[in-house]
């Protein structure tokens, strides 16, 4: 069983260690990764685009009273998504 989440960059990101690399595999998160998202949520900032970081964590199971701060750590960082979400009147 998985558990997924979506957010903010600057909040998803603190609750992940590792990320999925261009080969498909998990990596460790480090500070040239870190840059690299930076650059790019500076690079959808300038575009208008709101901007989430999706990320998951595979669970044995989890009940209706589960506390959301066990889940919600130890993530892998899926990817980035750039949304263009334009002002409505």
């Amino acid at each position: 069983m998985y558990a997924f989440t979506k957010g903010a960059p600057d909040f998803v990101l603190k609750r992940c260690n590792t990320f999925i690399d261009a080969s498909g595999k998990t990596a460790p998160i480090t500070e040239a990764y870190k840059n690299t998202l930076d650059n790019k949520i500076t690079e959808f900032a300038e575009l208008t685009f709101r901007t989430l970081l999706l990320a998951y964590r595979e669970v044995d199971g989890c009940s209706e009273n589960e506390d959301v701060e066990n889940i919600a750590k130890d993530l892998t960082v899926i990817g980035m998504v750039g949304i263009k979400d334009p002002l409505r009147e």
